[in-house]
């Protein structure tokens, strides 16, 4: 039985003994002695062991934090209680795998060595010793004599041992030696056991401080690791409690979304704090600003979402691919959110940016003016242009995933098939290839086909790309373009020969101007007797009727008006037709529809009375028995669509004449020489016609377009510009016979006209001053002396024309009355001259009556008497 028992507890890291039991019953008989001395010996033997109980009791109290410290303090304490030699603290070394020192107290000198191999007391002390303790009392009887060196080696006699132990494995030992033979008593083994049992709890308090290092040095290494991987990743990393302030952030975060510089910044704050901050420094903030608060939405759900959050963060538009989660501790108790948002901003700008390409794309694809289409690998089509669908009359529904050939005509698809798609498939090209398609409705078309085909990465037929060109509308527009070139060489044509039509009658006009000049001063002066009479009268009329061919020449010819009045349009046709009856036959029946409110018109009406006589004799020549002539007038606007297919025709307001007869009609041939001066059907022209109906029109700035057709009849439709009724001029008194006297300048080049001008002027009671050029009418004004009253000024001269002459007479002679004399019509320079200041204009061939009347006038609007 043990002397005592000792129970002990650690309380605030010191030990303190709470119970000693010291009853103690030996195990073997006293040796033989008097009583006396036993009792002296076991009072003395009290008394030590009170006195170490008292030392052991200390201990406890003088042990502090330092688990390293107290096993030192243990083992020190150990030599004093027990006054041994020496006190050993043998102890495993796992990593080592033997047994090393680990402290002692009194070690002899040179002991021990940093490794204690092959120590069998020492193992065996560790591994195989029980309560009581391991003693030896003289080592040299025992079985380590021989098999430990240690011992004696040392000069070490006696031993008393016991084991340590942690978390119930054995480690190492207290173990106590003395130099001399020493029986150990079952007290002192108590105290030895209870010392280890003391050095086992610092053991276990030692490695439970190791393992909390361990145990907080993994964590922070964890912490860090888990640190490093949030900040790395390129994702943002957060986790918010349910007040949304932040736990977690990583520094993705911090830089794109809440532009703090670390993450720690972020604890504890919630993103209004941030957006704050943002507006006050004068960024504009807007990100997440969409009405939707996905913290709460996951709250609410308590399940994982998927939210795209956007807007500005620091004048940058920020995208958010964001996924949210509840978070719970272990007791299933929310916390709140975590989340994790990936930056979509280049993504949706490039989808974006593609979807609009695409967009584009679609709509070129579709509006452009391409019959395109498209095919897969299996020759279905995919999709086609708007104008491929107008054109076959199909809807886009109607004809995806159709096989191309379902479109081609019968002869058409066999040859596609079994000739030129193969040929396709191997070259990848296909260019002009004629076929026949067919439409909805039926209609065939004559197309040009091409294509380009499309391949996989492995190189096979994936598809293709395929164009169509419809022949028929390239042929219908070869037609209108023949037709165009045809109408632009007529007019090219017409004009030519209102050129030269203009100047033969300029020519006619000066030798008529002569004949009839002469004529008429023969006839003024009574030279003539009856017998020559009779030979001049016909000259005089044969002359009269040359003078109406050249003027319908000139109404042909540039610078058909003369004269222009502005009148009403339905009131000057119902008028003219009564003048110019005569050309229709009595078998022919007139209707007129003469709208009273059509626009006025500016017209030279002797030349229009022509226009209309010209058409009503070839409307009654065109009907052989009875027939209808239509004339309706009034007003409309035109539309640019009808100038596309009248050239010369301009948009706007007109006044519309129009002329149908139920005769004969036209077929294409004769329609299109109509304009052709003395062209008609019958065996030959007897005149100008048509022409001059072009002429008039064309120089009154009109249009004017004939529409015939085989036994349907002609209508001719003639458009003109609309005027304005100019006010109402006060009634004016006719003028007064001016006085023959004074001086006139006659600027001719022609000798004989120049002459028979002459005579009348002279005739007059004029004295005449002559020039045949522009320079030498300058010089006649410049050197004359005396006053000239009037000029007559041909418009053709060798040197300038009269517009560059007018000026410089005017310069010279400011009161000069200029009379714009030729044998072409107003227009051209003629009207520039008369523009510049010119009092009047006088038509060649002129009549001395003609001449005095419009001396009358000019010198009248002047209130001069003459000469």
């Amino acid at each position: 039985m043990p002397l005592f028992s000792l129970s002990f507890e650690r309380r605030y890291g010191m030990y303190a003994i709470v119970g000693i039991d010291l009853s103690w019953r030996p195990t073997h008989d006293a040796r033989p002695s008097s009583h006396a001395i036993i009792h002296m010996r076991q009072g003395y033997a009290d008394a030590i062991m009170e006195n170490k109980i008292k030392n052991l009791s200390a201990l406890f109290t003088l042990l502090g934090s330092d688990p390293f410290q107290n096993i030192h303090f243990i083992v020190q304490k150990a030599l004093q209680l027990l006054e041994c030699t020496c006190v050993l603290y043998p102890r495993r070394n796992d990593k080592e795998e033997c047994l090393g020192f680990w402290t002692g107290a009194a070690v002899p000198q040179g002991f021990p060595p940093t490794s204690l191999p092959g120590r069998r007391l020492f193992n065996d002390c560790i591994h195989t010793a029980a309560d009581p303790s391991m003693v030896i009392p003289d080592l040299s009887r025992s079985p380590y004599d021989e098999s430990d060196s240690f011992p004696a080696r040392w000069g070490l006699k006696s031993f008393i041992g016991h084991p340590v132990t942690c978390k119930g494995q054995a480690i190492g030992a207290l173990c106590l030696a003395d130099a001399h033979v020493r029986h150990f008593s079952e007290e002192e083994g108590a105290i030895v056991a209870m010392m280890a049992k003391c050095l086992s709890i610092e053991e276990e308090r030692l490695q439970l401080e190791s393992d909390l290092r361990n145990s907080e040095s993994r964590y922070r290494r964890q912490d860090e690791m888990m640190r490093l991987l949030t900040d790395n990743v390129p994702d943002l990393i957060w986790a918010k409690d349910l007040e949304g302030r932040y736990l977690l952030a990583n520094q993705a975060l911090c830089d794109k979304l809440l532009k703090c510089r670390r993450p720690e910044e972020a604890i504890g704050k919630t993103d209004a704090d941030f957006i704050q901050k943002e507006r006050e420094s004068g960024h504009p903030y807007t990100f997440g600003q969409d009405g939707r608060d996905s913290d709460a939405i996951t709250l609410q759900r308590k399940a994982a979402g998927r939210f795209v959050e956007e807007g500005l963060v620091r004048n940058a538009h920020l995208v958010l691919d964001v996924h949210k989660a509840p978070f719970w501790d272990e007791k299933g108790n929310l916390l709140g959110t975590v989340g994790c948002g990936r930056d979509v901003t280049h993504e949706k700008r490039t989808e974006k940016a593609l979807h609009e390409s695409e967009q584009r794309y679609r709509d070129l694809y579709h509006n452009t003016p391409v019959m395109l289409y498209s095919l897969d690998h299996e020759d279905r089509i995919t999709d086609a242009s708007n104008l491929w669908l107008a054109t076959m009359a199909y809807t886009r529904q109607e004809v995806i995933g159709r096989h191309a050939l379902d479109f081609f005509a019968p002869d058409s698809r066999r040859d596609a098939a079994e000739i030129f798609f193969p040929e396709f498939y191997r070259t990848g090209q296909m260019k002009g290839r004629s076929f026949q398609f067919v439409t909805k409705n039926g209609a065939t078309l004559e197309v040009l086909l091409s294509a380009i085909a499309q391949r996989d990465t492995q190189g096979r037929y994936a598809g293709a790309l395929a164009f169509l060109v419809d022949m028929s509308q390239t042929m219908a527009s070869e037609k209108e373009q023949r037709r165009l070139s045809a109408r632009l060489q007529q007019a090219q044509k017409m004009e030519a020969i209102a050129t030269l039509a203009g100047g033969i009658a300029h020519q006619f006009n000066n030798a008529l101007a002569v004949i009839l000049g002469n004529l008429e001063l023969i006839q003024m002066d009574g030279l003539a007797d009856d017998k020559i009479k009779r030979f001049v009268d016909p000259i005089s009329q044969a002359g009269q009727k040359m003078v109406h061919l050249t003027s319908q020449l000139l109404a042909y010819a540039r610078g058909g008006k003369f004269q222009t009045q502005t009148l009403p349009a339905h009131g000057f046709v119902r008028e003219a037709l009564g003048l110019v009856s005569h050309s229709i036959s009595s078998n022919v029946e007139v209707k007129t529809d003469l709208d009273a409110t059509t626009a006025p018109i500016e017209v030279d009406p002797t030349q229009m009375q022509m226009l209309l006589a010209a058409i009503l004799s070839n409307a009654s020549e065109a009907m052989d028995h009875k027939g209808t002539v239509h004339i309706s007038v009034g007003n409309t606007v035109v539309t640019p669509e009808q100038c596309l297919n009248h050239q010369g025709l301009t948009p706007g307001p007109r006044v519309l004449l129009r002329i149908t007869d139920s005769g004969k009609g036209m077929d294409d041939m004769t329609l299109t020489r109509v304009f052709e001066p003395f062209f008609t059907t019958k065996f030959q022209g007897r005149g100008l016609g048509m022409a001059a109906v072009y002429g008039i029109v064309k120089k009154h700035g009109g249009y004017v377009a004939v529409a015939s057709e085989p036994g349907q009849g002609t209508t001719v439709s003639i458009y003109l510009p609309r005027a304005e009724m100019p006010p109402r001029a006060a009634e004016q008194r006719p003028p007064h016979p001016t006085q023959r006297t004074g001086t006139a300048l006659i600027v001719e080049d022609e000798q004989l006209v120049m002459e028979v001008n002459r005579a009348i002027v002279e005739k007059l009671g004029y004295r005449v001053l002559e020039a045949k050029s522009g320079n030498e009418a300058l010089e006649v004004a410049r050197n004359h002396s005396g006053i000239i009253d009037f000029a007559l000024l041909d418009v053709i001269l060798p040197d300038m024309s009269g517009n560059q002459i007018y000026p410089k007479l005017m310069a010279m002679i400011p009161a000069l009355k200029v009379i714009v004399c030729s044998g072409y019509t107003l227009d051209g320079p003629a009207r520039e001259i008369l523009d510049a200041g010119a009092e009047s204009f006088l038509p060649k061939p002129f009549t001395v009556a003609a001449l005095a009347n419009t001396l009358d006038r000019i010198f009248e609007s002047d209130g001069v008497a003459g000469g």
